[in-house]
C-alpha cells in the first residue's frame, strides 16, 4: 500500500475481522538511517549511536537555541513536548525527506507553508548542518549524470538511465540517482524482514494466529 495518511479519521477505515486485531510495525527514520550510512555524516551516526530521535536532532542542530527556548532538548529522545518544537520538527523532517527524495526548495516550502526564500534558508542551513550528507547526495547525482547509472555498493544493483537531452530531464536523473540507493537498500531490508517473520511464524506453528497482511509505504 502507498501512502496511508495518518489521520485518525482515515485509519478507522482499516478494521480486522472479528475475532483479530491489526498490529503494525515499523520502521522509524530507515532511510534516512541508511543515507547516515552510506554518507558517513558524523553528526547523524553520533545521533543514532546516541538513540535521539533524528528529526528532533536535526531541528536542534537547525533551529538552535530557538529550539532550545520553546522546550526542546539538546538531547531528543522522545517526542517533542511543545506545539512550536514540533512544528521545528515537522520542518526538520521536510528538509530530510527533501535531501533524500530530491525535492527542490520550491516544493519543500510549499510543503511547509512557508515562503520560498525562508525555504532556501533553512535548506542551506540543512546542508551546511550535514555535510557529508549533503556531499553524498551531490555526489551520486553528478555521478549518474556523467555515467548514466547508479550503483547500490552492498547488493549490487545498478539503475541505467537515458542520457538526458535538456535540464528538465536531466534533473529527473539526478534526482532519481540521489533517492535510489536508501530506497533500493529499505527495500532489501524490510524483504529480509518479511522473511524472518514468516519463519518465525512457521517455525512455532502459529499460522492459525498470525497473518503477514501488507506492507506500507507512509
Amino acid at each position: 500500500m502507498q501512502q496511508a495518511p495518518s489521520t485518525e479519521q482515515y485509519r478507522r477505515i482499516f478494521v480486522p475481522e472479528p475475532g483479530w486485531e491489526l498490529v503494525d510495525a515499523d520502521y522509524s527514520s530507515a532511510e534516512l538511517f541508511i543515507a547516515a550510512f552510506l554518507s558517513g555524516d558524523k553528526k547523524l551516526i553520533e545521533a543514532i549511536s546516541l538513540g535521539y530521535d533524528l528529526h528532533s536532532f536535526s531541528a536542534y542542530q537547525i533551529f538552535g537555541e530557538d529550539w532550545v527556548n520553546a522546550g526542546g532538548s539538546r538531547e531528543p529522545v522522545g517526542k517533542p513536548p511543545t506545539e512550536e518544537t514540533a512544528t521545528m520538527r515537522k520542518k526538520s523532517k521536510a528538509l530530510s525527506f527533501s535531501l533524500l527524495y530530491g525535492t527542490g526548495v520550491v516544493s519543500f516550502s510549499e510543503n511547509s507553508g512557508i515562503t520560498t526564500s525562508e525555504g532556501k534558508k533553512l535548506m542551506g542551513t540543512y546542508y551546511a548542518t550535514f555535510p557529508e550528507l549533503s556531499a553524498f547526495f551531490k555526489g551520486s547525482g553528478e555521478f549518474a549524470l556523467k555515467h548514466n547509472y547508479i550503483r547500490e555498493p552492498h547488493f549490487k544493483r545498478v539503475r541505467f538511465f537515458n542520457p538526458p537531452t535538456n535540464g528538465k530531464e536531466a534533473s529527473h536523473v539526478k534526482n532519481a540517482a540521489m533517492n535510489y540507493q536508501p530506497q533500493s537498500i529499505n527495500g532489501s531490508i524490510m524483504k529480509y524482514a518479511l522473511c524472518l517473520m514468516k519463519k518465525y511464524i512457521d517455525d512455532n506453528s502459529l499460522q492459525d494466529r498470525v497473518r503477514l497482511l501488507l506492507t506500507v509505504h507512509d
